[in-house]
């Protein structure tokens, strides 16, 4: 198969004498190469523009190679791969599969690319490097060593340690794209998340990654003043989320290839004046604060907190309807059987969210029989979501007695804490019983704020619902 001639069009490069190319059947150009060896003839491969490929490098298979890409060496580049802009490629490096390779790039030694991973940006990839399996490496990221990058992992820069970091390009503090204010409240679970972003260079200017654990132990909360704000018992800081975390800290203000970022949850002990949050660090000796303007930033940046007390709820903030008008589901497992549902939550009313519970669950706590009638009364689990488009499903066995058991399978259809109520036509006519156990429970909002809630049977066997601080 000749589809391709070369030409007597030379040069050099690098002391190696290069001739260009040109197709067969259309006689347009195409790239540059050392011998025939370089470009396989079998297949659809073809260079293009002002591609090099010399020394022992081959391109095969169906690869093809644009603009101004170096390929020598040992390297071989097959399959279904597509190389462009200024990558180079050298040393005993194998592309393979279908792999795309762009921007300034650079893969040497032994590495090797396949199963269709990306290299791009101005990624460097050396020694016994592997990238597979849909990744991307791109950026300032160096990979190298034995490093296996794969399995649809992106990587974007070079991992790097505080003390590799030269200079901040960029230093922030925020909480997320929607607030800059918060408000922090004495109950002794919430915490304001407080992100930390940095844009982070080494000494040859090139940006480097540092873990969150880094950031956290060099980074120190001051006031507007520049001055440490946790020197008394009235503030907290950790990197641990508790579970009750607000607002959220997922939506960031910001989001760059070349961040690092931390988040510091902060939670206030007492009830004390509103104020402001800033961060600072040393590098080299040389401050970085967003409690002044500086070089880095031409604007002040900080959080404004205020400090409120735990929030007392009564019943006027739980959604009644659905404990005095519960969900009634008949003819559930037996004949005449009735399931009782009741769902307690928060009402939503100042943007209260029902967060989370505390419950034992699978509880019976309420029994009664007569004659025939029995009913049993339990809690269930501490699943408190709604799921749209995917019904929960919960299952409770009920033991009536003397002596017979029936599984009770039920979706949970609503938001909130769910306690149920199962009667049943069976037992010996005569009998009277009743047996009663303490229910109580505790439902949180979004912030830990928190209201306690005992649950009992009256005397027609409807459960009620007592609201306490």
């Amino acid at each position: 198969m000749k589809k391709y001639k070369i030409t007597n069009e030379k040069k050099e490069y690098n002391g190696v004498t290069l001739y260009r190319i040109r197709r067969v059947y259309t006689d347009s150009p195409g790239g540059w190469i050392e011998n025939e060896s370089n470009l396989s003839r079998e297949d659809n491969c073809f260079i293009f523009d002002n591609v090099m490929v010399f020394g022992n490098a081959k391109v095969t298979g169906n690869a093809i190679i644009r603009n101004n890409v170096k390929i020598h060496g040992n390297a071989i580049i097959k399959g279904n791969s597509k190389v462009k802009d200024n990558a180079e490629i050298y040393g005993n490096v194998l592309v393979e599969d279908n792999v795309t390779i762009s921007d300034n790039a650079v893969i040497y030694d032994n590495a090797v690319i396949k199963d269709n991973a990306k290299v791009s940006g101005l990624a460097i990839v050396r020694g016994d490097a592997i990238i597979e399996k849909n990744s991307w490496v791109t950026g300032y990221a160096t990979i190298e060593g034995s490093t296996i990058v794969s399995e649809d992992e992106f990587i974007d820069s070079q991992p790097g340690s505080w003390d590799d970091i030269d200079s901040l390009r960029a230093f922030y503090i925020y909480i997320n794209k929607y607030d800059e204010i918060a408000t922090a409240y004495v109950n002794g679970r919430h915490q304001v998340p407080i992100t930390i972003y940095i844009e982070a260079l080494d000494k040859n200017g090139r940006i480097i990654k540092i873990s969150k654990e880094d950031i956290y132990r060099n980074v120190h909360i001051v006031n507007e003043k520049n001055l440490p704000i946790i020197n008394n018992n009235n503030i907290s800081l950790s990197d641990k989320d508790n579970g009750f975390v607000f607002p959220s800290s997922k939506e960031v203000i910001m989001n760059s290839p070349d961040a690092s970022t931390c988040v510091i949850y902060l939670s206030v002990n007492k009830v004390i004046d509103t104020f402001n949050v800033c961060a600072q660090t040393h590098i080299k000796g040389k401050e970085y604060t967003t409690a002044f303007k500086n070089n880095y930033s031409d604007y002040l940046n900080f959080i404004t907190l205020d400090v409120a007390p735990k929030k007392i709820f009564t019943e006027a903030d739980v959604d009644i309807n659905p404990l005095v008008n519960p969900k009634i589901e008949k003819n559930v497992e037996t004949s005449g059987d009735v399931l009782t549902k009741y769902y307690l939550r928060f009402n939503g009313n100042n943007k209260t969210v029902t967060k989370s519970v505390e419950c034992e669950e699978n509880k019976s706590f309420h029994y009664f029989q007569k004659g025939n009638y029995q009913i049993i009364s339990t809690s269930t689990d501490n699943h408190i979501k709604e799921i749209p488009l995917a019904p929960y499903y919960y299952t409770k066995e009920f033991h009536f007695k003397p002596d017979t058991l029936i599984p009770v399978t039920s979706e949970k259809n609503e938001s909130g804490l769910c306690f149920w109520s199962y009667s049943v036509e069976y037992g010996k006519a005569f009998t009277s019983s009743r047996e009663d156990k303490e229910m109580n429970c505790i439902i949180y909002d979004q912030y830990g704020n928190d209201l306690k809630v005992s649950i009992k049977a009256d005397e027609n066997n409807k459960l009620k619902f007592y609201f306490g601080s």
